[in-house]
């Protein structure tokens, strides 16, 4: 039986009622290792469909607890949740099983990097992932702008918004403070006709 499918389980809401630190410790570092690029998905995946440790509803109700907690909203779920179960010993297992993989890879990469970043083809890869970043960010907002972007206002406000921030150099708050006025107005103007 896989780990956190114990025969405990509560028949009424489909998920088990006694999670081992153990099982914790296994679950988080399958979270970490499946995790790249954010770990809600595999959050969610490990802890409601794999192990079943909470119904769904649980999990979106801490996961929404946790969202308007100060820090990363997937780890304040994941210390809500082995909290549940284990109490600060849960905790311990799962945060040290969710870092685990990441933090192992992060120093072994960062290892082969000062061993080999002199190599001509490693600062050449280096400079074609800081692009390629840059371009998938471009892309995404690129992508995103020509979904939102559908009317004159909105164009001239995003237009405003680059200028002033990107090129004039305002400091950020005022500039979106005097971006909502506008956008008021816009808005304002708009539902007169």
């Amino acid at each position: 039986m896989e780990a956190g499918h114990d025969a405990s389980g509560d028949g009424e809401t489909g998920r088990v009622s006694h999670v081992s630190c153990l099982d914790l410790l296994l679950g988080f570092v399958t979270v970490g290792m499946i995790g790249f690029g954010g770990i809600a998905n595999a959050l969610f995946h490990v802890v409601v469909d794999k192990r079943r440790w909470l119904t769904a509803e649980e999990y979106t109700m801490t996961f929404g607890l946790a969202q308007i907690l100060p820090g990363a909203a997937p780890i304040n779920t994941s210390i809500m949740i082995a909290d549940r179960f284990q109490g600060f010993r849960g905790v311990v297992c799962a945060i040290g099983g969710l870092l685990c993989v990441p933090l192992t890879s992060l120093v072994l990469l960062a290892l082969v990097y000062d061993h080999f970043s002199d190599l001509p083809e490693v600062r050449y890869g280096t400079i074609a992932s800081v692009a390629a970043a840059a371009g998938l960010s471009l892309g995404t907002a690129l992508k995103a702008s020509f979904r939102v972007l559908h009317t004159i206002p909105k164009i001239i406000l995003a237009v405003a918004s680059f200028a002033a921030i990107g090129i004039f150099r305002v400091p950020m708050i005022p500039a979106m403070i005097a971006l909502m006025i506008a956008a008021f107005a816009f808005d304002y103007l708009g539902r007169e006709k």
